[in-house]
This record gives structure tokens, C-alpha cells and sequence, in this order.
């Protein structure tokens, strides 16, 4: 069995943030590239601005629900941290 490392709430809520991130992103990039590679395979313009636009959404999905996460990784180790 693994050890267990304390960390203090914020450490925890930012690595768990940071995860949520890494894994939105990855989604995102798969879905931007199918995204694109219909646009470019059907059009062949890769400088579509919808195509930047859908990837730019995206990206901001990404980035509020890491910033959820941390938000609530970060109420939820106080509250266990307070008992």
C-alpha cells in the first residue's frame, strides 16, 4: 500500500483543479481535432473562423471547470479539515 502525503486544502483542491484541466483539455483537443479535420477534410480551409471559435469555446469549457473544481475540492478539504 501507498502512503498517504499531507497536503494542506489548497494544495489539494489546486492538484485536483489541475487534473480536471489536464483532462478537459485532452477531451477538448480530441474533439477540436475531429472538429477541424471534418471542417478541413470537407472545405480544406483550416483558418475557418468557426472552426477557431468552436476550439476557443472550448478551451474556456476547460478552463471553468477547472476552476470549479478547485473551488469546490477546496470548500470540501476545509470542511474536513474544521472537524
Amino acid at each position: 500500500m501507498g502512503t498517504r502525503v499531507a497536503t494542506t486544502p489548497a494544495q489539494a483542491a489546486r492538484k485536483n483543479a489541475t487534473k480536471t484541466l489536464l483532462e478537459n483539455l485532452g477531451l477538448d483537443l480530441a474533439i477540436a481535432l475531429g472538429l477541424v479535420l471534418n471542417d478541413w477534410i470537407g472545405s480544406a480551409d483550416i483558418t475557418d473562423k468557426q472552426a477557431w471559435t468552436a476550439l476557443g469555446v472550448l478551451v474556456g469549457k476547460s478552463l471553468i471547470a477547472s476552476i470549479a473544481r478547485f473551488l469546490l475540492q477546496l470548500r470540501k478539504e476545509q470542511a474536513v479539515s474544521a472537524e
